[in-house]
């Protein structure tokens, strides 16, 4: 099961994935095979985001990105 949460703070949109998965989360060094299943997605977040992070949750994790906006 996966949550996502939107929120506008004035000129700031955060957006958060919950779920209840296990694992370490972080971008991957370099672009993906073209034939690879997976690996794109915090690399298109890292690219896109003003600010991006994991935070531990009890159970699972917390990945959470941020926009500016004008």
């Amino acid at each position: 099961k996966v949550h996502i949460y939107l929120e506008r703070v004035e000129s700031i949109i955060r957006v958060e994935m919950h779920d209840s998965g296990g694992g370490v989360v972080r971008a991957a060094d370099g672009p993906p095979e073209a034939d690879d299943e997976g690996g794109r997605g915090l690399l298109l977040v890292a690219a896109l985001a003003d600010k991006w992070g994991v935070a531990e949750r009890n159970p699972g994790k917390i990945v959470w990105c941020e926009f500016s906006i004008a």
